[in-house]
Parts: C-alpha cells; sequence; structure tokens
C-alpha cells in the first residue's frame, strides 16, 4: 500500500474497532481506556504491515549468486536494502510512540485524552509520510521481482547466442513450455523455463552481442549470469540462415563464453530449412564440440538433440556454482 493507504487503513481500523462503553462511575477512566485503545489499534495495525513486509522479503545476500546477480541487474539492491530499513525503523517508532502516548494518558486529565491520541494520529502520519518513497520502490520492487523465475538446484541446460537466432523455438521444442517469441534485435528479455522429462531444466536466455562485459546492458547480464552461475551445460546456438548475423561475429561470442566459464558446451546449427552453405562451413570447421544441425520448420534434428542432452546431462550436475 501507499503511505496514506496505509495510513487509512490505520485510521479505519481504530474506527471500527470495539469502542469501549463509557462508564458514568469512572468515566475518566473509560475515556482514557478508549484513547489507548485507539491507539494500540493504529499502531498494532502499522506495525503488523510492515513486520508482513519485512518477514516476507527474502535477504539478498544471503540467497544463491544467480539471484543476487538477478536481483542487482533488476532493481536497485542498494535502495532496496535502505527502503527496507526505513520500514524497520518506521516499525520500531511506532511501537516507541504508542508506549509514550498510552503513559501520557494515564496522567492527563480528562480534557486532554482526545488531544493527545491526535497527537499520536499527527506523528503518525508524519512517520509514514517520511516512507513513502520506499513503499512506493517497495512495491514496484515486488512486481519486478516476481518475473524472476524459480530456479531449481538441478541439472541444468542453458541456452546462449546472438538475439534471434532461436533460443526460444528450440526451448519450447526441447520441452513443450510456451515462451513469448518477441522480434529482434531482444527475443527474449528476461529467464524463460523448461523441463525435460521433469528432470533437466532447460533456461533460455536473452540473446547476447559479442562486445565486452563492461558494455553490456541489463538484458544481457542476464544471460551471463545463468551461464556463470546455474548452467550444467551450455547449448550454443548458431544461426545459419540466408539472413544471419555474420558467422565470424557468431564463433566470437561462443569462443568467449566457452573461455570465461569452462561449461561444458554443445552446438546447436539452426535454420538449416534457410541454410546458406558458406555460413555452416564457417562455423563447423572453426568447432571443437559436439555439433547439431537443426530445424524448427520441419523438426529436423531436434530429436537426436534431446537424447544427446538427456545422455550427457548427470543427475549429479547441480545448479548454483559459486
Amino acid at each position: 500500500m501507499r503511505s496514506d493507504e496505509l495510513l487509512e487503513k490505520a485510521f479505519s481500523s481504530a474506527r471500527k474497532a470495539k469502542i469501549i462503553d463509557i462508564d458514568p462511575k469512572r468515566r475518566v477512566d473509560s475515556v482514557r481506556e478508549r484513547e489507548a485503545q485507539r491507539i494500540d489499534t493504529v499502531a498494532q495495525t502499522i506495525e503488523s504491515y510492515i513486520e508482513k513486509i519485512l518477514s516476507r522479503t527474502p535477504k539478498i545476500d544471503e540467497l544463491e549468486p544467480f539471484y543476487v546477480d538477478l536481483i542487482s541487474i533488476t532493481i536497485d539492491k542498494d535502495q532496496f536494502k535502505k527502503s527496507l530499513a526505513a520500514l524497520k525503523w518506521v516499525k520500531k517508532k511506532t511501537h516507541e510512540h504508542s508506549i509514550f502516548y498510552k503513559k501520557k494518558l494515564k496522567h492527563a486529565s480528562i480534557h486532554k485524552l482526545a488531544g493527545l491520541r491526535k497527537e499520536f494520529y499527527g506523528r503518525q502520519a508524519s512517520l509514514l509520510k517520511q516512507i513513502s518513497k520506499d513503499l512506493l520502490f517497495l512495491s514496484e520492487s515486488k512486481r519486478t521481482l516476481r518475473e524472476i523465475p524459480d530456479i531449481k538446484d538441478a541439472p541444468s541446460l542453458v541456452i546462449a547466442g546472438f538475439p534471434n537466432v532461436g533460443k526460444s523455438s528450440l526451448l519450447k521444442e526441447l520441452t513443450g513450455a510456451n515462451p513469448k517469441i518477441q522480434n529482434y534485435p531482444f527475443t527474449t528479455k528476461g529467464i524463460l523455463l523448461g523441463y525435460i522429462e521433469n528432470r533437466i531444466q532447460v533456461v533460455d536466455t536473452p540473446g547476447l552481442l559479442e562486445r565486452p562485459q563492461e558494455k553490456r546492458n541489463a538484458i544481457e547480464k542476464k544471460a551471463i549470469s545463468a551461464i556463470k552461475n546455474i548452467a550444467s551445460i551450455v547449448l550454443f546456438v548458431f544461426d545459419v540462415s540466408k539472413t544471419a548475423q555474420d558467422p565470424k561475429d557468431q564463433l566470437a561470442l561462443f569462443k568467449s563464453i566457452y573461455d570465461d566459464f569452462r561449461v561444458e558446451t554443445i552446438a546447436c546449427i539452426n535454420k538449416i530449412d534457410d541454410l546458406d552453405e558458406d555460413y555452416a562451413k564457417v562455423i563447423e570447421s572453426n568447432l571443437m564440440c559436439p555439433i547439431f544441425k537443426t530445424s524448427i520448420v520441419d523438426k529436423t534434428g531436434i530429436d537426436e538433440l534431446k537424447k544427446h542432452i538427456l545422455k550427457n546431462i548427470k543427475s549429479n550436475m547441480k545448479t548454483y556454482r559459486t
């Protein structure tokens, strides 16, 4: 909720709380108890809401490296921590204020009781106003972080390559998953998942361009994080169609991934239904790993590729490398 919504919820709860009846024989005490009840209700509503946020939010630095990487890429991690700290501070101050004003009620005359409760309300309004931006930031972060997939600690095939080479289509053919496939330049903006026989996790990553890590954008960094942290085997997809990216650029990207991460790699020469033979020859002559030729259009090579994956990914290959 926004800060004004939380404040209104707290005040509304106080209004709806079962009102303590005023006993004519102990009028002052009854009024004092009623105002204390209202203070308690407002404080408890705010504290419980903030505690729910804090208790349901994982501690980023205690997560697996893959998630820490993705969160750092996706949101401002430092601001995230600061916003959570601001909420903790407001929860603590709310509790302190409620104790302080309930003590003041005990010694106040009947004419000052309502004024003290209103003063408490004012201080709470001021506190929540101070964290209005933090609540908004955390709300937006929550929506963003929900898009991060649930990566299991299981044998994982990570699909990598240039944009628009057919990675998402291969994921669909290998696993039956139905990813959103978009147009160039970035077919996939996030991490997509599928499973082969419920035992091999297949991770489709955003398209990469051949350039230094410091020049990569946030979308590309998600792909690098997946390769670095969770790949048991990398399936590198080459496009050999007549409209493909220069094969030398594709090979340079392949080499940089292979050299940097030293993960077992399979090469998939894709789109052979629209084959540029010269492109294919250049790529094949420079590879020293298993090569599979595939076409999504007529399903060529898909079964052979799938069989190789099933044979070569072992159950003891684990995700979440540190």
